[in-house]
């Protein structure tokens, strides 16, 4: 039987990020899904902190729920995956997320997060990123 990974589901749209933890705490894969596609991709942060700072990130969306100037961002250790994020003042953050494979692939899709989704949004990341804290 295999044990099921911890999971975090990020978008209130029909386009969707998945973060799941990889058999060891080094790496995340990522997967972004809408209605006709799905992209994975496993990613690692160096050092560790990285990580943190992606829950960081994630968890200050939720604590900046009236909206923050500019934008936020986050680039995994080897450049492949990312997440930009902005707050519209109104009723949502948008999150541009990119992955890239090499020369063999890349991906931009937005996701968004209503804003009165965010603290439930804020419980998930802190029992999923639980490992990096």
């Amino acid at each position: 039987m295999s044990e099921e990974r911890p999971a975090l589901l990020l978008g209130d749209g029909e386009n969707k990020l998945e973060l799941q933890r990889a058999t060891d705490d080094f790496n995340l894969i990522a997967s972004l899904r809408t209605p006709d596609l799905t992209a994975r991709h496993r990613f690692e942060a160096e050092p560790w902190a990285s990580f943190k700072d992606l829950a960081g990130l994630l968890l200050g969306l939720a604590d900046d729920w009236k909206g923050f100037d500019g934008e936020r961002s986050w680039v995994a250790g080897d450049g492949s995956f990312r997440i930009r994020c902005r707050h519209d003042r109104m009723r949502s953050v948008r999150i541009e997320v990119g992955m890239r494979r090499w020369d063999e692939w890349e991906i931009e899709l937005p996701i968004s997060i209503e804003v009165g989704h965010l603290d439930q949004m804020k419980q998930e990341a802190l029992r999923f990123f639980a490992f990096a804290m």
